[in-house]
């Protein structure tokens, strides 16, 4: 099997175009086109529309992308195997983590792994945790670092918890209280991250979301932060996102207190890469040993 058409073919689906799959590959865009056409032959399917604008997945190629994926990792999985076999870690290994995560606790472990490990590649790929759920079952990241969700179905390694804080302008009348509740809450204005589905706020609401007036959405929680500081209204995210952010609001815990619970979320550990499982090891000996 010609592993480099199928790779080829991936490149130019998740950039949108032949020339882009071609500069990142160090290919012709033809080369790029021929390797594509040459798997739509292998498959007798028509996978792409192609167009002034790039290309797109057909109906088929939506239905055959996910397994052209596995296909991909399966090889490169291979390769690092046969390289473990030799006394060598490299390969490539894709990690989803929340924007928090990947700016606050990542960094110092890549740079760690990589000193060790030099021949390994590392790509990250940050979302909220709808969006890394999707990743990996697309099989397009080797494993996510996010909140846990019991229904996925995936193997869970726990980290750590990490507090949920409701934010409130300084002058509001909540911002000398200790702790407040959800039902004090419910009088207020709420400005919601995530266009309005943080995975981690929606579970802390639970049932009683209705009950709550949701006046802004943003996307990012920095945004909803600024909105809280111009007295806008109120907000709740968790400790990490607060984390070295410069601005004038007050993080109140609630009562009863709420957590969430950060760990590492992997398909199977035993049929991960070795540099996927290594890497997951150095994040869970480094963080939080």
């Amino acid at each position: 099997m010609d592993i480099k058409k199928y790779e080829a073919f991936l490149c130019a689906v998740d950039t949108g175009s032949f020339t882009a799959a071609a500069e990142k590959m160090h290919f012709t865009p033809a080369g790029i086109s021929h390797m594509a056409d040459s798997v739509e032959e292998s498959l007798g399917l028509v996978l792409l529309n192609r167009g002034k604008h790039g290309v797109t997945l057909t109906h088929s190629g939506e239905l055959c992308i996910d397994r052209i994926r596995q296909i991909v990792r399966a090889e490169q999985q291979l390769q690092e195997h046969a390289a473990e076999i030799l006394g060598l870690v490299k390969g490539k290994v894709t990690v989803g983590a929340y924007y928090s995560v990947a700016s606050h606790w990542l960094p110092p472990v890549f740079r760690r792994f990589l000193d060790d490990y030099p021949d390994v590649e590392i790509e990250l790929k940050e979302g909220g945790h709808q969006l890394l759920e999707s990743r990996i079952a697309a099989s397009e990241v080797d494993f996510c670092i996010y909140t846990e969700d019991r229904s996925s179905g995936l193997e869970w390694y726990p980290l750590c918890d990490d507090e949920l804080l409701i934010a409130v302008p300084s002058s509001h009348p909540f911002a000398d209280l200790k702790e407040v509740s959800l039902d004090m809450c419910k009088k207020e204005q709420w400005i919601m991250p995530a266009s309005g589905q943080d995975y981690d706020v929606l579970e802390a609401l639970g049932p009683e979301l209705s009950d709550f007036h949701i006046r802004f959405t943003t996307i990012e929680n920095y945004s909803a932060l600024a909105m809280v500081e111009q007295g806008l209204g109120i907000s709740m995210m968790n400790r990490l996102i607060t984390t070295g952010l410069d601005i004038r609001v007050r993080y109140i815990p609630l009562k009863p207190r709420k957590f969430i619970h950060f760990g590492i979320a992997v398909p199977s550990i035993k049929s991960a890469s070795p540099a996927a499982r290594m890497l997951i090891s150095y994040i869970r000996e480094m963080l939080f040993r």
